[in-house]
């Protein structure tokens, strides 16, 4: 992943010069992962918002997305840079005390905008951007000619270690997202056949073969879906069911790995909960909480619902609803469950571009409903794009729907990336618009449009006030 330091070439001066320059590098981004140590660095004693904070590996992290993992005193996260027109990938710490994100590179005046960076990961060497951080390191699945393995490195993104092969007879896990999660120094993981799924199990750090816990077939139906999630003392095993008469059949099952033992199973076939309307995006937009309740939608033509389902009692109970019967649009498909913390969902709504008054119609707003796990509705943060903003850099006109390419962080930030430039608050910075500009409007028209990659927090301590103002950490 990482290939070391270069130093140009040149006079023994220079080379001294440089080498010094790139050490201070170096020791700017050692000093700023420094805080990840906990109270044996001092870390404890830095005087900022979470400063009482107690990180714990094996509590619920309560993690939105795969694609972050919370530490210490910050969050590890995969972005794009900030402006770009190849979509590469790359690592980056976001600091809580000094407020600022980098990615994990100590290169001189590097980019960070393509392969050669120290913080690029490719796909294969971060399959389906699945990252997370136990014990002081870095884990992630990586991807070679001939076998998947885990690998995980030191809190500065060094120090490569492979942990333990994944890969079963051949099998290897597919590159999306919901295909493993860790839980008390375990990793669970699906492999994938022509015929047949299989959940394994594997130490994180130590040496041992994997284990098989399931093996699904296919059997007379035209496929399956299978995702997972972990949180507490439970892997979730979220399945759909897809006959050939192209009926759906929905399940979880819920595994209790300290008891290594099958707690219970629900099915919406064979159970028969009370429901509006259909299920909708059964696990990919589902979330579960510690006490075993499992948050999904459902829509009808009236109604979007937020449901909850018991999995003990198999109770579900509409929780909370958006009235659809006046739309004009299809408003349903610009709303989606985006995640779940150890106190409240997160509802996002964009605005709905299928009705002609509202799509460049710069007074609309975009919702994020924060919903207690009761259906209470606590806060709203509104978004907006910044219509003079984009008249004052001469930017083209964008439709208002504003984009959240990824939500995520644990009870201390809510973590959003954005693919606008332009939203209020989080606007790209005079650098950044610059080259968004270059390779727009003011320099030779390319095939493929330039993309941003806008990261913004927001302090969870503000929910409840009403009052909302983004930290913006857009490298």
């Amino acid at each position: 992943m990482y290939q070391g330091m270069y130093v140009d070439g040149g006079d023994t001066m220079k080379k001294s010069k440089n080498l010094k320059v790139m050490l201070m590098c170096t020791v700017i981004l050692l000093s700023a992962l420094s805080g990840c140590g906990g109270k044996e660095n001092g870390a404890a004693n830095a005087d900022y918002e979470y400063s009482d904070y107690v990180f714990d590996n094996d509590e619920a992290q309560y993690y939105m997305s795969n694609n972050s993992a919370a530490a210490e005193t910050g969050y590890y996260y995969i972005a794009n840079s900030p402006v770009y027109t190849t979509s590469y990938k790359f690592l980056y710490y976001f600091d809580m005390i000094n407020k600022n994100s980098m990615p994990l590179c100590t290169k001189l005046n590097c980019e960070h905008n393509d392969e050669s960076c120290d913080a690029y990961l490719s796909d294969d060497e971060c399959v389906g951007r699945n990252i997370w951080y136990y014990n002081k390191r870095i884990y992630m699945i990586e991807r070679t000619a001939e076998k998947d393995i885990l690998v995980s490195y030191d809190r500065t993104g060094r120090d490569k270690r492979q942990e333990n092969v994944l890969s079963v007879d051949g099998r290897s896990i597919s590159g999306g997202n919901n295909n493993a999660c860790v839980i008390h120094e375990k990793l669970y993981y699906i492999l994938y056949s022509e015929s047949s799924k299989f959940i394994y199990e594997v130490s994180i750090d130590k040496k041992e073969t994997p284990k098989l816990l399931k093996e699904y077939k296919s059997e007379n139906r035209k496929s399956d879906t299978i995702m997972l999630y972990g949180i507490g003392d439970y892997l979730y095993i979220t399945i759909v069911k897809i006959f050939k008469d192209n009926t759906n059949d929905y399940i979880i099952e819920s595994y209790n790995v300290l008891e290594d033992r099958l707690v219970s199973e629900f099915g919406y076939m064979s159970d028969g909960i009370q429901l509006q309307g259909m299920i909708y995006s059964w696990g990919f937009n589902s979330f579960y909480d510690e006490n075993r309740n499992f948050y999904f939608v459902s829509i009808s033509d009236q109604a979007y619902c937020l449901n909850k389902l018991n999995l003990d009692t198999k109770e579900n109970t509409e929780i909370y609803t958006i009235d659809l019967s006046e739309d004009t649009g299809s408003r349903e498909n610009y709303i989606n469950l985006q995640g779940i913390d150890s106190k409240y969902l997160y509802l996002y709504e964009r605005v709905d571009i299928t009705v002609d008054d509202k799509a460049f119609n710069y007074e609309q707003m975009n919702y994020i409903y924060i919903i207690d796990t009761d259906g209470q509705l606590v806060d709203t943060v509104s978004m907006a794009l910044n219509k003079q903003y984009i008249e004052e850099n001469n930017l083209p006109e964008k439709s208002v729907g504003i984009t959240i390419k990824f939500l995520g962080g644990d009870s201390r930030y809510l973590m959003l990336i954005l693919g606008d430039y332009a939203v209020t608050g989080l606007e790209l910075s005079h650098e950044n618009i610059e080259k968004y500009k270059e390779a727009y409007i003011n320099g030779p028209r390319i095939q493929k449009m330039p993309e941003v990659c806008v990261v913004g927090v927001l302090d969870k301590k503000n929910i409840g006030t009403g009052e909302f103002q983004w930290i913006k950490i857009t490298p």
